[in-house]
């Protein structure tokens, strides 16, 4: 994600000739937030975690940081609504209206890991048998019968496994393809 948008600020023009990014989902129409969404986020964060400035927020753990972030966007529509991401600032991200493709002027790989989704299935009820086709249904809608089709289910573990690959292949994967033709 931060090769990627670096790579399409005007600040960073001449420091790249060719980049190489990782979650190709970043080709999707950008994800960043409004500056004062993103200043709103951070204050809250920064009064969960009980400091009352930057340097005293520079002296909290790393981990003790992250569970409170998660704490404080577990209500959040992941990943729909990321809570902590790039921000719109209009000096090093100026612009929401091209997907990375659109704005980067240069070579780009890009990229992303077999299961990458994983990580957001926190944010979802357990995926299981019972509750499977229910769930694509409802993230999914008209397309969610032939991914039902595509995929034999008699367990637990193998409606989990299913889903990730299909939430990753649409969170990460299918833009590519989308843009490839």
């Amino acid at each position: 994600m931060s090769v990627g948008l670096l790579s399409t600020s005007t600040r960073a023009l001449r420091l790249f000739h060719k980049v190489m990014c990782e979650s190709g989902g970043m080709l999707m129409f950008p994800r960043e937030i409004p500056y004062d969404k993103a200043l709103r986020n951070t204050l809250e964060l920064q009064k969960a975690l009980g400091a009352s400035n930057v340097e005293e927020m520079h002296l909290i753990p790393a981990p003790d940081i992250i569970e409170a972030a998660i704490k404080a966007f577990a209500n959040d529509e992941m990943p729909r609504q990321p809570r902590y991401s790039p921000t719109l600032d209009n000096v090093v991200i100026k612009s929401q209206d091209e997907t990375l493709r659109e704005r980067v002027k240069f070579p780009l790989i890009i990229d992303n890991n077999k299961h990458e989704a994983t990580w957001f299935m926190q944010f979802l009820p357990p995926i299981i048998l019972d509750n499977y086709q229910e769930i694509l249904k409802r993230n999914y809608g008209q397309i969610a019968m032939q991914m039902l089709a595509s995929f034999t289910i008699n367990s637990d573990e193998e409606a989990r496994n299913a889903f990730i690959f299909i939430y990753t292949h649409n969170l990460f994967t299918k833009h590519l393809h989308d843009i490839a033709g």
